[in-house]
């Protein structure tokens, strides 16, 4: 008598979660290391490729944040709100991080970290502010000030990209070159990235506990 099959049971996230991750970062640094250089910042663009990458997720995960804190001010969905608190806490995690390689990529092609350009003080402003959020997040748990508060942020960005003026930091240097494998690198590199992001939402989304009442 043949017994029936036994159903596998799911493989639990945080057994995959390290592995993955670790996956994609080996990925991304074989892309890192093939990438070719630029004629003008020569080796310099390798930190540029990595603080794009970083800030376009990071500035993409806030502006979700953002978008999802509009709907927790209106619905104070429990859902939305535990989404909230995951794309945040992701986004502020990842635009940290493009801010510290901005700021390396400065000393890397210019020499040093150029305080008065405006790109600069407005990364630093959003970071900022991002920050404060994230702490009055904490303290505060009621649903539609916390919505309020990542609309604030996501809408800051919105700004800050639209109207800070540009005197040193170029006008998508990786998107205008003509060098097609200077693109694909690039947009290699962020697409492993983005994935990297939604993996690590996801993992922290499934292991994150239900918001008090």
């Amino acid at each position: 008598m043949k017994l029936p099959a036994r159903p596998q049971e799911p493989v639990p996230y945080p057994k995959v979660a390290v592995p993955v991750l670790i996956g994609i970062a080996a990925l991304m640094a074989l892309v890192l290391w093939l990438a070719p250089l630029e004629q003008t910042l020569g080796a310099g663009i390798k930190i540029v490729y990595v603080h794009v990458a970083l800030v376009w997720t990071g500035m993409a995960q806030l502006a979700v944040a953002g978008i999802l804190g509009l709907v927790l001010l209106i619905t104070e969905s429990p859902s939305v709100q535990n989404w909230v608190t995951t794309v945040s806490r992701v986004g502020f995690a990842f635009f940290a991080a493009a801010v510290i390689a901005s700021l390396w990529a400065e000393i890397v092609n210019w020499g040093a970290i150029l305080w008065s350009e405006p790109r600069t003080r407005a990364m630093l402003q959003l970071l900022a502010v991002a920050l404060i959020v994230r702490v009055l997040h904490g303290w505060i748990r009621q649903p539609r000030i916390q919505g309020a508060l990542h609309l604030f942020v996501a809408l800051l960005l919105a700004a800050s990209t639209l109207f800070v003026p540009r005197f040193f930091h170029p006008d998508n240097p990786i998107g205008n070159s003509s060098a097609a494998a200077i693109q694909l690198s690039f947009y290699s590199l962020f697409s492993l990235c983005f994935i990297a992001g939604l993996w690590i939402m996801g993992y922290i989304h499934q292991n994150q506990a239900p918001p008090s009442a």
